[in-house]
């Protein structure tokens, strides 16, 4: 041990503590084609999920579950052109500040138009993925029933 403090550790053991990576250091470090792959279709699947384009989807088990069932790089192959210019660059910036781990109000402070664009094509894809959905019938007990019959 350096200087007799017990709590620091001499130069000879200093690589067996881990200190925890920073984004710039995990952004920094050697990727494996294989790694570099896995990490893209993340990112795919993740922009995919993010965009709703599963709700889109013609594949009945991706607009059940809501989530990308296939490639996801197909999914945004198809689907992509239909995600407005504005609506593209508003998921970009949401990447950009997962990576700097913003929060996002943070991230809404820095790029509002563009935030509120994806928020838009958010609500824009909710209300035309439910409109096609049949409503619950209601079910009406006899009395009703007798009701509408007089």
């Amino acid at each position: 041990m350096q200087n007799g403090n017990s709590k620091q550790p001499d130069a000879r053991h200093a690589t067996t503590f881990r200190e925890t990576p920073t984004p710039e250091k995990i952004f920094m470090m050697p990727l494996t084609a294989e790694t570099a792959e896995q990490l893209h279709s993340k990112v795919e699947r993740w922009t995919a999920n993010m965009l709703y384009l599963p709700c889109l989807c013609t594949k009945s088990v991706c607009r059940r579950t809501g989530t990308c069932s296939a490639n996801p790089q197909d999914c945004i192959r198809r689907l992509g052109p239909l995600v407005p210019k504005d609506v593209q660059e508003g998921i970009q910036w949401l990447l950009e500040g997962k990576m700097e781990v913003l929060s996002y109000d943070e991230l809404r402070a820095e790029a509002p138009l563009e935030i509120q664009d994806y928020e838009d094509w958010i609500a824009l894809v909710q209300r035309a993925a439910t409109r096609g959905r049949p409503k619950a019938k209601k079910v009406l007990v006899p009395s009703q029933i007798r009701e509408l019959r007089s």
